[in-house]
């Protein structure tokens, strides 16, 4: 319901640097960027948001980090240590992360910065050199999710690196690696949805428990290059645009809610003082009726017997008017039907009582 887009590349060679922001219904502008930009980290909210990194047009991958207020953005003093595009960028807009990437020799690289709301510092490396990987969070909670290991494409990194503030370990593995797909919540319920394979747009969306991914419901439209962070939990997500070709605008919007659902157990109820098969049955567990049957094992011994149970025990009632088996019943115990049937290896009994 507040969501930000900026800038992006169009193939063909078009470049924007376009704001938009959506409310949950539609799409309104925003400030521009001061430059057009493509495949840059991103970080924040629709009124407090952070843009770093990318390939400007023209001038190549750069290091420039930008503020947004909602209204404008502005460029700060202080630039990240290693200008790159291709990255995956999760966080806030004073707390923010840097993670892999396209250096300007277009190589991929396994620099990790932390922003702290005025400058960067390098973080340990990540294990495998990747690009347009996937991944959200807060800092102290985020996760990174396959990625491309070939100029950023195929072939794809698996496994997700999950960030607890301080060190990365390695978490869960997608069911389909791929890169520049979208993502939403953080490292112990995120959401990884789109993206690419060898070229071809995806409409896989897996869900993350903070320990391994499941496949859900596809996309309605195969789309790539859509962009990180685009919702606060694995529940409630935005996707819109796709690199293509051709170019989209097409928005969807997930959502996903939890029904709890306690397991039931049988337990043993007080016996019939008849035993027999396909009675007609009706009422409730504390007050049901049990009328007719087969009491053995021929067609020839149909039974008229009607019983009723307590919830503990049953006590034998006046019989039906015809004994048969292979009968219906429903209703309560004190108003129940019993419906058609069989007396014998002859025709059936059409007769309701």
């Amino acid at each position: 319901t507040a969501s930000l887009y900026t800038a992006g590349f169009e193939p063909g060679g078009t470049y924007y640097a376009n704001t938009e922001e959506y409310n949950g219904s539609g799409w309104s502008t925003g400030g521009a960027l001061p430059t057009q930009n493509y495949s840059a980290g991103g970080a924040g909210t629709q009124t407090a948001a952070l843009f770093f990194g990318g390939s400007n047009n023209p001038g190549g991958k750069v290091a420039t980090t930008y503020t947004y207020n909602g209204s404008s953005w502005t460029a700060t003093p202080n630039s990240m240590g290693t200008a790159r595009d291709n990255l995956c960028g999760t966080g806030t807009q004073t707390s923010a992360l840097a993670y892999g990437g396209r250096n300007p020799s277009n190589a991929n690289v396994t620099n990790f910065e932390e922003w702290n709301g005025s400058s960067w510092t390098a973080l340990t490396a990540i294990p495998t050199a990747v690009g347009y990987a996937m991944g959200n969070g807060p800092e102290t909670a985020a996760f990174f999710a396959s990625g491309g290991t070939n100029n950023s494409g195929s072939p794809y990194a698996s496994a997700t690196q999950e960030f607890n503030g301080s060190t990365l370990s390695t978490g869960g593995s997608l069911n389909t690696a791929r890169g520049s797909g979208g993502s939403a919540g953080d490292s112990s319920a995120g959401l990884v949805f789109g993206g690419d394979v060898s070229g071809t747009s995806q409409t896989k969306t897996e869900t993350y428990d903070g320990t391994s991914f499941s496949e859900i419901a596809d996309m309605s439209t195969a789309m790539r290059g859509v962009g990180n962070g685009s919702g606060a939990t694995n529940a409630a997500a935005v996707v819109s645009g796709s690199y293509g070709p051709p170019a989209l605008g097409t928005t969807e919007e997930f959502t996903a809610s939890t029904n709890v659902i306690t397991a039931a157990a049988w337990a043993s109820g007080g016996n019939l003082n008849t035993a027999r098969n396909a009675t007609a049955a009706s009422g409730t567990q504390t007050a049901a009726l049990c009328a007719a049957g087969q009491e053995g094992p021929g067609s020839s011994s149909p039974s008229a017997k009607t019983e009723e149970y307590d919830g503990t025990s049953w006590s034998e009632q006046n019989d039906l008017g015809t004994a048969r088996f292979y009968i219906s019943g429903s209703g309560i115990q004190t108003a129940s039907l019993a419906v058609a049937g069989r007396t014998g290896p002859g025709p059936n009994f059409a007769t309701t009582v």
